[in-house]
């Protein structure tokens, strides 16, 4: 158990890097591209590395025909969610687009829980929202020294 929480751990910390340092490079990049240039290469870059991935561990799965709804959907809402963090981004500071994409992630994924698992906000759950919403708050109203 620990091992898993350990890699899950590990996996939100590295994830958490790459998409703050990703709304830099956004930032970087601008809209003079367009939009969906930096996604292109993004997608490419992934796919790339995934295909290497794959192709080295010979763990390529055949997927059954009745999970091809949640493969598409998947990219759909990655590239929708880029897209829109990527104009925010350009558009808004970046402290206000990630507290803003943060806050309502979190509030989103409670809701997400209810409607598609049925899960329950217990005395756990509501503290656990209460805490990520206090830090968010205290992350971002920060005062600047």
């Amino acid at each position: 158990m620990h091992s898993l929480l350990n890699k899950g751990l590990i996996a939100v910390f590295f994830a958490s890097l790459f998409y703050g340092v990703q709304s830099v490079f956004m930032r970087f990049i601008g809209t003079d591209f367009g939009v969906f240039y930096p996604f292109v290469v993004r997608g490419l870059i992934i796919a790339s590395i995934l295909a290497v991935f794959i192709y080295l561990t010979h763990s390529y799965k055949k997927i059954s025909s009745k999970d091809y709804k949640w493969f598409l959907l998947m990219p759909i809402s990655g590239i929708t969610t880029f897209i829109t963090i990527f104009i925010a981004v350009n558009h808004i500071k970046i402290g206000t687009t990630l507290f803003l994409h943060y806050a309502s992630l979190t509030i989103t994924g409670f809701i997400l829980g209810y409607l598609a698992f049925k899960e329950k906000l217990n005395q756990v759950k509501f503290v656990s929202l209460f805490l990520s919403m206090i830090g968010l708050l205290l992350i971002f109203s920060a005062p600047r020294l």
